[in-house]
Order: structure tokens, then C-alpha cells, then sequence
């Protein structure tokens, strides 16, 4: 794997206050299929929304360029408090532009994701996705991450990071 990139995208676009959550989202992306074709992940999320319809507003950096081995990106997502019990639903487009605004990438292959209620007040939390290939068309089926899969508010390993005597998550 390669260098590791940070990047931080509030949720929606807003500056953060000093009541938020953050998660910790760790992307996994692709070598490109072509080194000698500039290829970009166009990564955009979104609470209170679905993939259904379409997504509008600016998203404030240029998409990542795949390397010609897969690459590993930390992106902190930050949320406002009345994001706290939204899911997060993330799009990755594969465009020939940085920005996704050229010609053909209208019509950019995407990976989607759902995370189930990745936030909680004045807590940090984890998850990661690998995306294994670039696909040669968008893939509508959304990958999930479960509440219980999102990590965070406990030490040690597990796999699970809700209480099984009432299934409410460790950072509740």
C-alpha cells in the first residue's frame, strides 16, 4: 500500500462546533487499470439522503489519483448535532478529471456505502472500506457497514461494538 492521505469533509459542508462527532473513515482504493490514463476517486458523502436522487453542491477538494499500486486514505468526517442519528452515505466516482466536471464524467462508474449511524456526541469513530477494482459500470447496490461494525468507546479487539445485553452501541 502506499502513502496515506487525510483529508476532512464536514457533513453537510459547515464548520465544525465544539458539540460534533467525527468518524474516521479509512479507503481503501484501487491501483488504476491504465498508469498511463489519469484516473481520480471522486469521493462526495452525504447524511439524510439516499442514492436515489441526485446529489448537488460543491465538495471543497479534487478527487484522489489512483497510483499504480492500491492506495490507503484517512478522511475524518465531521457531523453537526442534527446529523447524530443519520446514516452516512458515501459515493466514490471513478473521473479522468480532478474535479469529476469533464467530458464522459457524467457518466463515471461509482462505488457506493452506506454506514448505519456512524456519529455520536464529543465521540471519535472508525470504519474502513476496501474498494478491490475500479468498476466499468456504477455499482447500485450499496456496500453496508453496520452500526455494530463502526468502531469506537471501547478498548481491545472485537469485532462488535454493541452491548449484547441491549444492542445499544459502546459510544450510546
Amino acid at each position: 500500500m502506499s502513502r496515506l492521505t487525510s483529508l476532512l469533509a464536514a457533513v453537510p459542508l459547515l464548520a465544525a462546533c465544539s458539540s460534533n462527532a467525527i468518524l474516521e473513515l479509512e479507503l481503501t482504493l484501487p491501483a488504476a487499470p491504465d498508469p498511463s490514463e489519469p484516473l481520480y476517486a471522486f469521493v462526495q458523502m452525504r447524511t439524510n439522503t439516499n442514492f436515489d436522487t441526485p446529489w448537488s453542491g460543491a465538495v471543497p477538494f479534487d478527487g484522489i489519483p489512483l497510483q499504480d499500486v492500491p492506495s490507503e486514505h484517512l478522511i475524518s468526517v465531521v457531523a453537526e448535532p442534527g446529523q447524530y442519528d443519520d446514516d452516512l452515505f458515501v459515493r466514490v466516482s471513478f473521473c479522468h478529471t480532478p474535479r469529476c466536471d469533464g467530458f464522459g464524467d457524467d457518466f463515471a462508474p461509482e462505488r457506493r456505502l452506506r454506514i448505519e449511524h456512524p456519529f455520536y456526541e464529543l465521540k471519535r469513530t472508525r470504519a474502513s472500506w476496501v474498494i478491490d477494482a475500479v468498476p466499468t459500470e456504477t455499482v447500485e447496490t450499496p456496500d453496508v457497514i453496520e452500526r455494530c461494525a463502526v468502531e469506537g468507546c471501547r478498548e481491545g479487539t472485537t469485532r462488535d461494538f454493541c452491548r449484547m445485553s441491549d444492542g445499544s452501541h459502546f459510544c450510546e
